[in-house]
């Protein structure tokens, strides 16, 4: 029964006759990109023309908001049809004599149309946005737009138009005008278009259309707005049916006399502490007997309350906004007190929402609900439990008393009913489109009941595949914020360099399996590092050929790695390095089947040893290894090695065993997370820097602290970034420098600055080179002599120098070059100095090509960023003396003996003197102030050079 509580009810504007919903029903429109969405327009592309065709007259609109009732838009009866041609794309007429507004309205030429929202929506209008138009000789050259709030009885002016032959008219603004906002049920728009006017001195009726001057199915006549659903009725409850009498309060549970139609309740519920087995209940009430507790905590123990549930039907969620109406009754002196609550976890635990006073009968006051996030998103897979727990009496006075919801007016009103809004809760891809034409977000549900393969992301509350399956594309992401559910195993596949992502650590999944595939490089005497997305994956079973015995594990106590039996299931977090393929190489397809690790987990490590431990990944999704670090850095240890994760790239080289710590050579790539910079493994070819996201399925090397135990990672840590590299397979001020050998191997290091560095000792913001002894090395060194693969040093300045080595596996040609730079080093020079050629090369200009013999060269290269620190020579003899800058001396080189040097300012002032005998000198710097100074160098052989010198 539909219930009017108009009439009783202390709720203002409550419209009890529901409309539904339309839920994703689009139409075959395209509505046009503007900044604010198309509610409802025309399409005169269809239209054919032809002898006295002008279009029907109502013409109904192409599209239209579900939630709108648009007329179809009509001639006045003064706009003829009966003579001439129509012209095709076109809606219009003949005639257009006036010549005034008052003519035209008075003689009917003008067109109309009608806009309201349905029941329980308003409408707010923003732009007539699309409006294409066709004139046919002199006339009309003038319009007007106007609107009517009456029905049409009165009109008022919106704007002035002008004609030309055809066209579009600019976009018309309507949402400064308050009779146009704000636009309930009962408010309906009457908009009408009226034309008159014609060229001077030109006679004859002219004709004009509505039209499509694109020829296409978009919309040519366009209104934009807003539709919002308004608070309604949703469920509630009559008692004026209950017939009391001996022991009769009236059924338990009691069904909701009215829900709507998409909204799920159940029956008011007594406690078993509200008794009914004695003395007779009123007529018009549904209560008990009893409510002898004390308190709100006693009557809950004893079960002295009314409950019910409500939930979203099917793909729909509630937002309640109120308890609207609640008539009580009270007999005796008990109760006196109540208080409403709610449960969203099933009964478990209630939160209090307002306490109630009752005197003997009467309405409680409208509760506001719609304060209360919980009660906000009431989807169709959760419910909410509410109760009326009721206690205390008067002082002094005993005995039970009876309590009622009742019917003060003994009518078939609404006594006890809730009020809010029904949303659609969940959007379905059938295949081949998505139900609201533009798929989920965050607080849908995304349904898939027919195959998804498309290119494109989507975020979802929760993910159900039903009939359907959902194939996320490589390069693409789906993120689902609740959680995740199948109708079967294997419904999910991930492709390698996909990612499926969860955020909530809250929600469990259903535990049905997914399908994760990763695409690596690994030819068949080689490892990959692996670490698996899924629960308990069955490592020999992850692509076909690999061999027995050779899936390895990290004995961490002596940086061994030792076989695991066939058989052997992943554990959440753990790396494994595993040979190629026997039959499938060199490219595999790592196929992990289980139910997808989520949420919040422990990897267990071991800290024997040197503490170094494989770990990876262990989600289906790519893992940010900044806020990884930042959750595990008290888990690391705090050296720079702690600070360094080591990634197995043995690409291009030729080691094809594990040799734990006895390995020596350099292909191991590198990321540190305090500097967040990767440098590559040394590659003959492209290079593979790793970044901040580490991909699926990926494994690495870290080295725990000496207490830690284990590992910990979070939903928080992942992401959809796609900027990472596979191994096999904010702004920074950073470069890389790239040594190419005369085997076309590349050798790579970084500098990074960083203002939060106080020094440029060693730290955890550097990360050392893997192997020193590796046959060909690229390295810097810190301040203290530590020589590293990623340098992070403190705020850049322009004197800063930075020392480089490296190590020639054979005598040959080499080459320098920047790779990368980023930041400040996008603009700023960077320089090699080459201290035994005495030259400065500016490297963002081109490369050094130079000579090298075999063997570790330590202390020919150096970075500046000015390019003043070799200064002119002034000898007998220039090629036989060099002044080279070091950051607390001038170290003097020559071919030949020196005997003394001296040092003068300016003024001849002698400030340094030292002997020698040898061809090299330093003279100490440290102590002089900025100038220029003068360098005087005495050869054994009797002959004297100088040079000038700067500080």
């Amino acid at each position: 029964m539909i219930k009017n509580i108009l009439s009783k009810k202390a709720v203002s504007a409550l419209l009890i006759a529901i409309s539904s919903i339309a839920f994703g029903q689009t139409q075959n429109k395209n509505v046009v990109n503007k900044a604010t969405q198309v509610i409802f327009g025309w399409d005169f592309s269809t239209l054919k023309g032809g002898a006295k065709n002008f279009g029907p007259s109502p013409y109904p609109a192409s599209f239209s908001n579900p939630n709108l009732e648009v007329s179809g838009l009509t001639r006045g009866s003064g706009v003829i049809t009966n003579t001439l041609s129509g012209s095709s794309r076109g809606l219009g007429g003949v005639g257009w004599m006036s010549n005034t507004k008052e003519e035209a309205i008075a003689n009917k030429e003008y067109f109309t149309f009608t806009v309201n929202s349905k029941l329980n929506y308003k409408l707010n209008l923003s732009s007539l946005s699309l409006f294409g138009y066709k004139r046919v000789g002199f006339r009309p050259r003038f319009g007007m737009l106007q609107y009517s709030t009456d029905g049409g009885v009165t009109f008022s002016d919106i704007q002035a138009i002008n004609y030309a032959y055809g066209g579009w008219i600019p976009a018309i603004d309507l949402s400064t005008n308050p009779d146009l906002q704000n636009l309930q049920n009962a408010n309906q728009i009457t908009f009408r278009i009226v034309n008159w006017g014609g060229v001077a001195g030109q006679n004859g009726q002219g004709i004009w259309y509505f039209y499509d001057q694109n020829a296409s199915p978009d919309l040519d006549f366009a209104f934009t707005g807003e539709v919002e659903q308004l608070p309604h009725l949703l469920f509630g409850w009559d008692f004026s049916t209950l017939k009391g009498g001996v022991k009769n309060y009236g059924p338990s549970p009691y069904a909701a006399t009215y829900a709507d139609a998409n909204v799920v309740v159940s029956g008011l519920e007594r406690g078993a502490g509200v008794l009914t087995n004695s003395l007779s209940g009123s007529s018009r009430g549904l209560g008990g007997l009893g409510w002898m507790s004390n308190s709100k905590e006693e009557a809950i123990a004893n079960k002295e309350y009314f409950s019910f549930t409500v939930g979203a039907g099917t793909y729909y969620k509630l937002e309640l906004t109120s308890l609207s109406v609640f008539g009580y009754k009270k007999v005796g002196f008990r109760p006196r007190f109540g208080m409403l609550q709610y449960s969203i976890d099933g009964g478990n635990t209630f939160i209090d929402i307002q306490a109630i006073n009752y005197a003997y009968s009467g309405y409680i006051s409208p509760i506001n609900l719609a304060g209360i996030p919980d009660l906000q998103n009431i989807y169709d897979d959760n419910q909410v439990t509410f109760r009326v727990v009721n206690w205390g009496g008067i002082a002094g006075q005993t005995g039970q008393g009876v309590w009622y919801f009742y019917d003060q007016n003994n009518s078939p009103d609404l006594d006890f009913a809730f009020t809010g809004m029904i949303k659609p809760g969940s959007v379905v891809w059938n295949g081949a489109s998505w139900s609201n034409g533009v798929g989920p977000d965050q607080s849908l549900n995304a349904i898939i009941e027919g195959p998804y393969q498309q290119n494109v992301d989507f975020s979802a509350r929760n993910l159900r595949v039903t009939t359907g399956s959902l194939n996320i594309q490589s390069g693409h992401s789906v993120t689902v914020h609740e959680g995740i559910y199948q109708n079967s195993d294997n419904q999910i596949t991930v492709e390698s360099d996909a990612n499926l992502i969860q955020v909530s650590n809250n929600n469990t999944n259903d535990g049905k399996a997914i399908l994760v595939k990763r695409n690596a490089y690994v030819p068949t005497k080689e490892y990959a590092y692996w670490s698996s997305p899924v629960v308990g994956q069955n490592l020999y079973n992850l692509y076909s050929g690999i061999p027995n015995n050779l899936i390895l594990r990290y004995n961490t106590a002596n940086d061994k790695l030792v076989s695991v039996p066939a058989g052997t299931l992943s554990e959440f977090g753990k790396g494994y390095s595993i040979k190629g393929s026997t039959t499938i190489q060199p490219n595999v397809t790592g196929l992990f089947a289980g139910a997808p690790n989520n949420g919040t987990g422990l990897g267990i490590v071991s800290n024997a040893g040197n503490r170094y431990n494989l770990i990876g990944n262990p989600y289906p999704s790519n893992l940010n290894l900044d806020v990884w670090y930042q959750d595990n850095v008290s888990n690391l240890d705090p050296s720079a090695d702690g600070a360094t994760a080591y990634f197995w790239d043995n690409t291009n080289n030729s080691v094809y065993t594990q040799m734990g710590s006895s390995y020596s050579g350099l292909n191991y790539a590198v990321y540190n997370f305090e500097s967040q910079t990767g440098v590559a493994a040394p590659q003959v070819g492209a290079v593979k820097t790793p970044t901040s996201n580490l991909k699926v399925g990926q494994g690495f090397i870290v080295m725990v602290a000496p207490t830690a135990t284990s590992i910990v990672y979070k939903n928080a840590q992942r992401t959809g970034n796609q900027n990472s590299v596979f191994f096999k397979g904010g702004q920074k001020d950073r470069f890389w420098l790239q040594l190419t050998t005369p085997k076309g191997l590349l050798v790579n290091t970084a500098i990074a600055y960083f203002a939060q560095r106080s020094n440029n000792n060693l730290d955890k913001f550097d990360s050392y080179l893997p192997n020193e002894s590796a046959s060909d090395l690229l390295y810097s060194k810190s301040d203290d002599g530590a020589k590293l693969t990623i340098q992070g040093r403190s705020t850049f300045v322009d004197n800063d120098r930075v020392k480089l080595g490296m190590r020639a596996f054979v005598a040959g040609t080499y080459k320098l070059s920047i790779s990368q730079s980023e930041g400040l080093f996008t603009s700023q020079s960077v320089y090699l100095f080459d201290k035994k050629l005495n030259k400065v090369i500016d490297l963002k200009k081109g490369d050094y090509i130079f000579t090298e013999v075999k063997g570790l060269i330590d202390n020919r290269f150096e970075i500046i960023y000015k390019d003043d620190v070799v200064l002119p020579v002034r000898t007998q003899k220039e090629a036989n003396l060099q002044v080279i800058y070091e950051s607390t001396s001038y170290d003097i080189k020559s071919d030949k003996t020196i005997h003394k040097a001296e040092l003068y300012d300016m003024n001849g002032v002698l400030k340094s003197t030292v002997s020698t005998n040898n061809e090299t000198v330093n003279i100490d710097r440290s102590t002089l102030g900025n100038g220029v100074y003068i360098i005087k160098i005495y050869y054994k052989n009797g002959e004297v050079a100088s040079s000038l010198v700067r500080n």
